[in-house]
This record gives C-alpha cells, sequence and structure tokens, in this order.
C-alpha cells in the first residue's frame, strides 16, 4: 500500500511539474531548444513522422502551457502543420509553420520569464529567472542574428540584445528597478524588431520570385504569417487597421504584396520599434 501511495504520488509531482512550466531549469529550457533544433534537422530528410513524435514527446507540454497563458492555440497550429506534412498537403510550407510558431514559443516564454524577474522582490528569485530568460534568448533571437547578415546596413540586433541582458543582470543586482524596465524593453522591443524585419524579408523574397516559383512563393507567404503572429498583439493594440492591411495583404494574392506599404504598416503598428 505505501508502495502504491509513493508510486501515485511520484507520478502526481511529475505531471504537476511538467504542467506549471514556469519550472524549468536552464539545463532543461536547453533540451527543449535542442528538440526544436531536431525537428529543424529533419526537415531536410521529410520525416514529419519523427517531427511529429520529436514534437510530442518533448515540446508540446510547454506549447499547451503556454497556449493556457497566453489565450493562444499554438499546440493546434503546430499539430495540423505537421499532420499537413505527413498527408503531403504543402509540406515545405507547413513545416515553416512549425519553425516558425517554435520561435513565437521560446519568445513567448522568455518574455514570461521576464515578467516573473521584474514582479519578484527575492535577488536569487529574480537572477534565476534571467538565466532562463538568456537561455530562452538563444533559439527566440535566431531571427536577429540572420536579419544582422541580410539588412544593410546591419541592426546590429544580436549586439543589442547581448548588452541589454548584461545591463538587465546589472540593474537587477544594483535593485535599479527603473534600468531594469527600461533593459526589458530593450529586449523585447529588439527582438520585435527583428521579427518584423522577417516579416519584410519573407515579402521581399517573395516578390522577387512571384512571377517565377509559385512553390516558393507559398513556403515565403507561411514564413511570413507566422512570423507576422508573433507580432500581432503589439500591432492590433496600436494600429487595428495597420493589422487589417497587413494581414490582407500576407494573406492575398502574391502580386498584391508591396513592401512599402508593409513596412510603413508595420512602423505604424510597433509604436517605439522603428525599421527603416
Amino acid at each position: 500500500m505505501f508502495l502504491r501511495s509513493l508510486v501515485l504520488l511520484t507520478a502526481f509531482i511529475f505531471t504537476a511539474g511538467c504542467g506549471n512550466m514556469g519550472n524549468l531549469s536552464v539545463t532543461q529550457i536547453k533540451e527543449k531548444i535542442k528538440a526544436s533544433d531536431e525537428i529543424s534537422k529533419l526537415t531536410k530528410t521529410s520525416d514529419y513522422a519523427a517531427m511529429e513524435k520529436v514534437y510530442s514527446k518533448d515540446l508540446q507540454v510547454l506549447v499547451k502551457s503556454l497556449d493556457k497563458d497566453f489565450a493562444l492555440s499554438m499546440n493546434t497550429s503546430i499539430t495540423a502543420a505537421l499532420a499537413n506534412a505527413k498527408a503531403n498537403k504543402e509540406p515545405a510550407s507547413e513545416v515553416q509553420v512549425v519553425l516558425k510558431t517554435l520561435t513565437r514559443v521560446f519568445y513567448l516564454a522568455l518574455s514570461k520569464s521576464l515578467d516573473s524577474a521584474e514582479k519578484t522582490n527575492d535577488l536569487n528569485t529574480k537572477m534565476a529567472e534571467l538565466q532562463k530568460a538568456a537561455a530562452y534568448n538563444t533559439a527566440a533571437g535566431v531571427p536577429a542574428q540572420r536579419r544582422d547578415k541580410t539588412v544593410k546596413p546591419s541592426p546590429k540586433l544580436e549586439e543589442a540584445l547581448t548588452n541589454a541582458f548584461s545591463a538587465l543582470e546589472k540593474s537587477a543586482q544594483a535593485g535599479n528597478k527603473m534600468e531594469f524596465m527600461l533593459q526589458k524593453k530593450v529586449i523585447i522591443d529588439t527582438l520585435n524588431k527583428s521579427y518584423a524585419l522577417s516579416v519584410l524579408f519573407e515579402a521581399e523574397e517573395l516578390i522577387k520570385a512571384r512571377n517565377k516559383d509559385p512553390e516558393f512563393v507559398k513556403v515565403k507567404v507561411a514564413e511570413g504569417i507566422t512570423y507576422y503572429k508573433i507580432l500581432q498583439g503589439a500591432v492590433v493594440k496600436n494600429s487595428p487597421k495597420s493589422d487589417e492591411i497587413i494581414m490582407n495583404m500576407l494573406a492575398g494574392p502574391a502580386a498584391n504584396y508591396d513592401e512599402n506599404v508593409l513596412r510603413s504598416e508595420l512602423n505604424k503598428g510597433l509604436g517605439d520599434v522603428k525599421l527603416k
């Protein structure tokens, strides 16, 4: 009887711990990112069943937890995309939905850790949450690294993130709440800028190919829309009309894509985040 009770208690603790993804350690976060990287590698062999297995085993609980926290349906988007890929329904586009949605997952987890760090008055807890946020940034910040290479002149987004995380840690140790809030905003704004520039990048690639490669265009549409979903909440808050214009363009005919209009509406929707 005692052994059975112990087994049940252990199972309960494990399940509760998995359900509360705020309790992930930095090591566990790195394991989640490694699983996401494994899914990315599997796109090269088009092994969609293996991707599905990795996702359900290593990432789905985290995604569902964040869906609950932010009232989203990322898990539904990912599982539907994997099912479509397995059924050979636009697999090249669907895997991009999976990969970019996972970027969104890590971004939301990062922002949640930053919020937790800001709210607590316990320095050890604050520093632990900042370490988690920095770990999530290794995945959430990948688009920043890419846009540093594709945008000329380089916006130096990765450098801005590195400096902001360093300043954030110093402000936490010094108990400087105003500086902490400022550096937290720099991190979120810089990541949002990287995603907005990624929306523009995918649109630019689409425009170049829209009269030549319809299959490539479909992939660019999927990437652009999924990147935009990371930003959409902020855009809707600042400029609902801009969101309407952007979504009509991204989800509409390739012939209607206009980089200048897209850039202008992103600038309106992102407030302090300005794109050149």
